[in-house]
């Protein structure tokens, strides 16, 4: 390098810091003047800290919070804060957690082709495919974001032994229920010590609920959240709001729209209870998934390794299965995202899979975006459901690479066992 391009060098440098620190405080403003998730969760501090009920709708926006009872002592230090000071701390932390979800993945991809990374924006590639997410869960304040850190973050530390450490992550990414379908994972993993440690860090988070709010209003903490979800969250009318790209969202808006004697609308007697139509038929898709995910990895050997596609389709899963899936949520799809690209950076068997499932993205988030084609006919692109063919793109190419990865398993495994039936001869 000569002295004239090292002259130039420092000034550029400190013009680019200048101007990226300049655009994340003009984004940040942005961020809290549209943040009415994070004024929600400014209130439940609020009301946790007087010990009040945390299930009741936030004076400021109206919203209510459906996540487990203990988010409620996460969000208690926002609380001693006005909440314009309370949300720029929220976005610094969630900027803190993107970066350091983004140098995980960086690690995953350098792991398996470090000439790759001599270009540093190559990883960069599946964050702005999801960039309409990726906004959408920091303007308004939402969780996702820390909520995907920590499953990362989680599976990270699983992989180092640090069980105490990885257990903990996951269990705070629970606040959100969404994440407690990779317990059956780790179950038929058999990671019997990570099972372990998330029923000890569960148990420590409810002692702690139990002592704060005292023994009498703990035993209704749970009662209230299954109340006021079950109102406010799980009709057919809520679900079947237009930004619900779930399952559950699809075919609540088909019931809406059924006439009598549907499937859809009867009622199906399962023991006691009665169950909609509708909800029957979600619980039964939702088992039938699961169980496609959970059968191959069931069957690969014991020895083999954490597989990124398990990890992929989990996040897929969960989406799809959800209650509730909106823009902001679809935060999730980042890892499957970052899979698939890595498939096709490293030209892998399945890449032609990866570019089917990044086409899709491309075509469902990106240039049928409401900032390309307009509020209402990304309005009506959702109300039929248009991000949940995405989701079961991603999920059908997930599963395809799976059992692709079953079949080598076990092809894998005959020769030595036939040379062992040789031997024994």
């Amino acid at each position: 390098m000569n002295s004239t391009q090292q002259q130039f060098k420092k000034p550029a440098k400190y013009i680019s810091m200048a101007l990226l620190i300049l655009v994340l405080i003009v984004y940040m403003l942005n961020c809290i003047k549209i943040g009415n998730d994070f004024e929600t969760f400014h209130d439940i501090g609020k009301f946790a800290l007087s010990r009040l009920n945390i299930y009741a709708p936030s004076p400021t926006t109206g919203m209510y919070v459906f996540y487990l009872p203990y988010f409620s002592l996460l969000m208690i230090p926002f609380a001693f804060f006005p909440v314009s000071l309370a949300a720029g701390a929220w976005f610094l932390l969630k900027c803190a957690g993107f970066y350091k979800t983004y140098h995980f993945y960086r690690k995953l991809i350098l792991q398996e082709a470090p000439q790759i990374l001599l270009k540093w924006w190559i990883v960069l590639i599946p964050f702005v495919l999801m960039v309409n997410p990726i906004n959408s869960d920091f303007r308004l304040g939402q969780v996702n974001s820390f909520v995907h850190f920590l499953i990362i973050a989680s599976f990270f530390l699983l992989k180092s032994k640090k069980i105490a450490l990885s257990s903990l992550c996951f269990v705070i990414s629970c606040i959100k229920v969404t994440p407690l379908i990779f317990l059956p994972y780790f179950f038929i993993r058999k990671q019997w010590s990570i099972l372990i440690a998330i029923g000890l860090w569960f148990g420590v988070f409810f002692g702690l609920l139990f002592v704060w709010f005292g023994p009498v209003e703990f035993a209704s903490l749970f009662q209230t959240w299954l109340s006021v979800s079950s109102q406010q969250k799980m009709g057919t009318e809520a679900l079947a709001y237009f930004e619900n790209q779930s399952l559950s969202g699809f075919l609540a808006r088909l019931t809406l729209g059924s006439k009598e004697g549907s499937l859809l609308l009867e009622n199906f007697q399962i023991s006691s209870f009665s169950v909609p139509g509708f909800k029957a038929i979600l619980y039964s898709v939702s088992a039938f998934l699961t169980a496609a995910v959970l059968l191959p990895i069931l069957f690969l050997k014991r020895t083999h390794k954490l597989l990124d596609v398990e990890l992929a389709l989990m996040f897929v899963l969960m989406l799809i299965v959800s209650p509730d899936t909106r823009n902001a949520h679809l935060f999730h799809l980042l890892f499957p995202v970052l899979f698939f690209w890595k498939t096709i950076l490293l030209k892998l068997e399945y890449a032609a899979a990866g570019k089917i499932a990044l086409a899709s993205v491309l075509l469902g988030l990106v240039m049928t975006s409401r900032d390309l084609v307009g509020k209402e006919f990304n309005t009506v692109l959702r109300q039929h459901s248009l991000q949940l063919y995405v989701l079961m793109i991603f999920f059908l190419c997930s599963l395809y690479v799976l059992w692709r990865e079953l079949l080598k398993s076990r092809a894998s495994a005959l020769p030595h066992s036939t040379s062992e039936r040789i031997t024994q001869t």
